[in-house]
């Protein structure tokens, strides 16, 4: 009679052990690692973005409010009726050179309101037709229709002035709508507004 062979690690009166399932195990720890990388590549990626968004903001921030003070300046030495002089202006204060300005969300030059005002600083509501007949009504009557500052605004494209909404790169960090750029109003005294003595003027 053959005598059964005895496992060294289990016999008749020892219990073997149960088979360890190590696949379930790898299973389970490689979906932990997708959970937690996932999770982290949230947070960072939200990180980064806010940075990037932050950045932009402040560039859009100086970058409007030296436009316009850049414009108020310029403004109160060109000649208020040459329409392609006005443009060109308010385009090169917002950086835009016929287009956009960089990063700026579609703002440009239309975005610039220039306003000329009295000695009160009200708006004139019929400008003088050329910057001789300024002249002329400023020592007629200063009271009248006599351009004594020149003022520019940010401000939605329009004769007033809605304040201009900032448009975010993404909209998961900033929604839209949330921050609405300031006018970034600048008033300059009137200077020559275009007008040269001693040169001849199409206006009679």
């Amino acid at each position: 009679m053959t005598r059964p062979t005895v496992s060294r690690t289990c016999g008749w009166f020892r219990r073997c052990p149960m088979p360890t399932a190590r696949w379930p195990i790898r299973r389970r720890a490689a979906g932990s690692t997708t959970i937690e990388f996932a999770l982290t590549a949230s947070v960072f990626f939200l990180f980064a973005f806010g940075l990037l968004e932050m950045a932009r903001i402040l560039f859009v921030w100086n970058a409007a409010a030296d436009g316009i003070h850049r414009a108020a300046r310029q403004m109160a030495v060109t000649d208020f009726t040459d329409a392609g002089a006005v443009n060109s202006v308010r385009a090169a204060a917002m950086l835009s050179n016929g287009g956009t300005m960089p990063l700026g969300g579609g703002i440009n030059g239309t975005y610039v309101l220039i306003e000329y005002l009295d000695r009160n600083r009200a708006v004139i509501p019929t400008l003088p037709p050329c910057p001789v007949y300024n002249v002329r009504n400023c020592l007629d009557d200063s009271a009248g229709a006599c351009i004594r500052f020149v003022r520019a605004r940010l401000c939605l494209p329009g004769t007033s002035c809605t304040p201009v909404p900032y448009q975010p790169l993404f909209a998961a960090v900033i929604p839209d709508g949330a921050i609405t750029l300031p006018t970034f109003e600048a008033t300059v005294p009137a200077a020559t507004l275009g007008y040269r003595p001693g040169t001849a003027s199409a206006c009679p």
